[in-house]
């Protein structure tokens, strides 16, 4: 609202906003032009097409009248040509644009680079603020799914939230050696799972706590392929009741007395190294 307000402070008379209709036509009428400057890789490209199958397409083109040549085109395209590239790949036949006469050639290449200017830039902070609040929600491999991480700025971002989430410095430092060599999502992904791996072992009792998308997680390392086959059917046969497997173990551990649990089984626990130290 305050970029807004100083707009309109800078504004003695305002201009009568043109808002045309959006009519719809045939593909073979339309073809891109030849001088954008905004390339898109193939992997954003398919997320392109995939978001206009799940969400349908809801931002018309915007095209300019030309001269109708031998090949039949009657416009071509200032803005949108992904998503006429993205339509033509689904087989659509006729798109919803928007025309805009009256443009010489020239000022139709100079439309063509503001519009792509002037679509915002990255706020770094407040998109990890984002991040860390869908964490909360969903597992972050689904959050760079539905975002399309293509933008340095943004993957750079997510990196830099993952590195500060390890729970230990030794972690940290080794993140900090192989850092340089991520360049995807997926990369991340296998760096993450490396570390937890290698190191979950090292940590005092098999477990370490877990700073991630701004909650607390424990994470527990069971050795025991057995004892992992048990827990695992305990928390399907929890969450088919209808219950929380988390729910579930914090009643269980209410009503148990792990001094006694301790010194009744203790033989059969494994020990905690001496040069190990836990902290919460």
């Amino acid at each position: 609202m305050h970029i807004f307000n100083a707009f309109m402070e800078e504004r003695i008379v305002m201009k009568k906003v043109q808002i045309p209709d959006i009519v719809m036509i045939s593909m073979d009428k339309i073809k891109p032009n030849d001088y954008n400057p905004n390339k898109m890789t193939p992997e954003v490209f398919n997320e392109l097409v995939s978001d206009i199958e799940d969400f349908g397409f809801v931002q018309p083109i915007i095209v300019a009248p030309i001269e109708s040549s031998e090949d039949g085109y009657e416009y071509e395209i200032i803005d949108g040509e992904h998503r006429y590239e993205g339509l033509s790949v689904l087989g659509v036949k006729e798109i919803p644009v928007y025309i805009k006469t009256g443009l010489t050639s020239d000022q139709r290449k100079f439309q063509t680079v503001r519009k792509n200017r002037i679509r915002g830039s990255f706020d770094r902070k407040q998109f990890t603020a984002l991040v860390k609040d869908l964490m909360k929600r969903h597992p972050l491999a689904d959050i760079a799914k539905q975002m399309v991480f293509s933008n340095p700025s943004e993957l750079e971002a997510m990196i830099d939230n993952s590195r500060n989430s390890l729970p230990t410095p030794e972690m940290q430092q080794a993140f900090d050696k192989v850092k340089s060599e991520i360049k995807t999502v997926d990369d991340l992904s296998n760096v993450l799972n490396q570390l937890f791996t290698k190191y979950g072992s090292t940590l005092p009792g098999n477990f370490m706590v877990l700073d991630f998308g701004g909650k607390e997680h424990i994470w527990v390392q069971v050795k025991n392929k057995s004892n992992f086959k048990k827990i695992k059917e305990l928390a399907h046969d929890v969450m088919s009741s209808g219950f929380t497997f988390d729910s579930f173990i914090g009643v269980l551990l209410t009503n148990v007395e792990i001094d006694k649990v301790i010194k009744r089984l203790g033989e059969k626990l494994d020990k905690v190294q001496e040069s190990d130290s836990i902290e919460l």
